[in-house]
């Protein structure tokens, strides 16, 4: 059993018992060793570039209104407008701490170190790749020429913004290797707590249907009332970069989402953001600070508009529909102070031909929030992955005889390439199956198999560990298809003119999986099916059968079902594209004939060493073994 831990009750945070003076420098490493070089950034120039270490009492603050007779502090009243960006493109982690300071105790629980100290030593709490983890960094911080901070700070000479920071550079090996990112990997890191990604629109796949602005709104006012982290992504890839310019917004550029309004009557939706450059950044059409619609609806100018003093804080309003036209998506970090956590550290396969997997056992009819993070290298944390990542909660019945099935899926993540995935559901009381799976379809080496699942519950949970046979995949992504693909009826069957049912069922599945897979069944009770697939108009694309040239051939044979072919997205900020046909015969021949005449089953070759290859076997409709 894997305890639990509750959110509520206090944590034990300190430094392995030592006092300040203690620790020495020498605990740390040189601060050269913490990388300055960040040639990638989001507002640099040459007089924003680092050149030098320097400790507070050398530098000069960045705002005149920062009194040079005030004292540096770790914390003076931290508020979300204090926080700003530097010369860093980490737009991602600095607004995740701009939302984090709305909510001081969470806030707290990251500094372990509250107070100014003259060591210069404080110790860090952040939650890496789903482990916390305490750091420890010295005051010494990146400066420019002239003495001022080169990357994050906050207003009123306070020093949690570029600590953390420092403390995030050193986990990663350097400040360049935390240039990009997700707000929702921000949000976590400093958090822990489970993170949702609502897609706005259509910013990637056109050929996604209508934008629903009601379920949206609902879903953000749903997330605000219960006081949850929200930052945006602005970015529309249908967009090009001079519209955005138009308007004031940064496209590729994370924004703090601080608050919603509506009108009275109904008429408007406002939406209130932040960007973390500060400065007169800001968006410049309907609703923004010198708009004409202001004075044209004084209550809300009353209520939303008459305290702002200062325009110079990067924060500014505008409509829903044009936030949901510009912004990608919204990370949503859900806070709860009362619920349960548990963590497990793991290997996706802890032996040969074995996942790790498990048993999850519910009490009572509980909430749950399932994330699962891959472990990531030094230097390696932005760096775009072939492979992905997906978690699903499953009942599985296991037989007598070593046989199961798997007969629902109650909870399952979309397949993602980013360090995280995450998704949630209800479930009622009783016995599931827990399956983490790292994807890896055109079987690329990986130097690390790690991961660590987080579980946050209403209600105490217990997960044990279990493994199963890797060819689980294979039957999770068969049902997958079955329980959410969309049957796809077709006339292409060259020896069924009249179209009747010939015991061949086609599934086609797009939700979840940011692709395509493909699955044919057939119950046809003594022939063949000759399968013939093409994909070679798609773009931005990973297939799953290697040496293809996107044209396949396959017999499936009676009572069999295959998954003929994943198709996934190669770079996940880019749009991508699916160009696919297919027909196929039924046959009493169970091979076919291809190059030079020989007989062949699969083209290409489906080789059962190989894992990546190991899902388009064709498996028996009726059962499934368990060894």
């Amino acid at each position: 059993m894997i305890s639990n831990i509750s959110l509520a009750s206090p944590h034990s945070l300190y430094i392995n018992g030592n006092s300040f003076s203690k620790l020495t420098l020498s605990l740390l490493p040189n601060p050269e060793q913490i990388n300055l070089n960040a040639s990638s950034s989001s507002s640099s120039s040459s007089s924003t570039s680092p050149i030098q270490w320097l400790r507070p009492d050398q530098i000069i603050p960045q705002e005149w209104s920062d009194n040079v007779r005030t004292q540096w502090a770790v914390f003076r009243d931290p508020k979300p407008n204090d926080v700003l960006q530097g010369a860093l493109g980490d737009c991602w982690f600095i607004t995740a701490l701009s939302v984090l300071a709305e909510e001081p105790e969470y806030l707290m629980r990251v500094l372990i170190s509250k107070q100014y100290n003259s060591e210069g030593i404080y110790c860090v709490r952040l939650c890496k790749d789903g482990e916390w983890t305490q750091v420890l960094v010295d005051d010494r911080l990146p400066c420019t020429s002239n003495k001022k901070l080169a990357y994050s700070q906050a207003h009123r000479k306070q020093l949690w913004v570029p600590l953390i920071e420092k403390a995030l550079a050193k986990l990663n090996g350097s400040y360049e290797a935390i240039i990009a990112g997700r707000c929702c990997e921000g949000l976590a890191t400093v958090t822990g707590s489970p993170c949702e990604t609502l897609i706005l629109g259509r910013s990637n796949n056109p050929d996604d249907k209508n934008v629903d602005y009601d379920r949206l709104w609902s879903k953000l006012l749903n997330a605000r009332s219960q006081r949850f982290l929200m930052c945006a992504m602005c970015c529309n890839n249908l967009i090009n970069k001079e519209e955005y310019e138009k308007f004031g917004l940064l496209n590729i550029h994370a924004y703090s989402l601080q608050d919603l309004k509506q009108s009275k009557d109904g008429k408007h939706r406002l939406v209130k953001l932040r960007n973390p450059w500060g400065g007169t950044f800001r968006w410049t059409g309907d609703w923004s600070d010198d708009s004409h619609l202001w004075s044209e609806n004084p209550d809300l100018h009353v209520e939303l508009l008459n305290h702002k003093r200062n325009k110079r804080d990067g924060v500014f309003w505008m409509p829903f529909t044009s936030f949901v036209k510009y912004f990608e998506c919204v990370d949503i970090c859900k806070l709860r102070n009362n619920w349960y956590e548990v963590r497990d550290s793991a290997n996706f396969y802890p032996s040969p031909k074995m996942m790790q997997a498990y048993y999850l056992t519910i009490s009572r009819a509980t909430e749950l929030d399932i994330t699962l993070h891959r472990k990531i290298s030094k230097n390696l944390r932005i760096q775009r992955s072939d492979v992905s990542l997906c978690v699903t909660v499953i009942n599985m019945e296991e037989k007598p005889n070593g046989n199961y099935r798997i007969y629902s899926i109650p909870i399952v993540s979309r397949r993602g390439q980013h360090k995280l995935v995450s998704t949630d559901g209800f479930l009622q009381p009783g016995t599931y199956v827990i399956l983490p799976f790292l994807f890896n379809q055109i079987n690329k080496y990986l130097d690390n198999t790690e991961f660590t699942i987080a579980l946050h519950s209403s209600h105490v949970i217990d997960i044990q560990r279990v493994k199963f046979p890797l060819r689980i995949e294979r039957e999770f992504l068969i049902k997958l298809c079955i329980f959410h693909g969309e049957p796809v009826r077709t006339s292409k069957n060259l020896d069924n003119d009249d179209n009747q049912s010939d015991g061949v069922t086609i599934y086609e599945l797009k939700k979840y999986w940011d692709g395509l897979i493909l699955l044919v069944e057939n119950r046809h009770p003594s022939k063949y099916v000759h399968f013939h697939f093409r994909c070679t108009l798609s773009q931005n694309t990973l297939i799953s059968r290697k040496d293809s040239q996107r044209e396949l051939f396959d017999i499936i044979p009676p009572n069999y079902r295959q998954i003929i072919v994943t198709i996934s997205r190669k770079s996940p900020s880019s749009s991508y594209s699916i160009g696919h046909d297919f027909q196929y015969i039924l046959s009493s021949q169970n091979f076919i004939k291809y190059g030079e005449g020989v007989k062949q089953k699969h083209w290409p070759k489906i080789d059962e060493s190989q894992l990546s290859d190991d899902i388009h076997l064709p498996q028996c409709i009726f059962s499934v073994k368990h060894n």
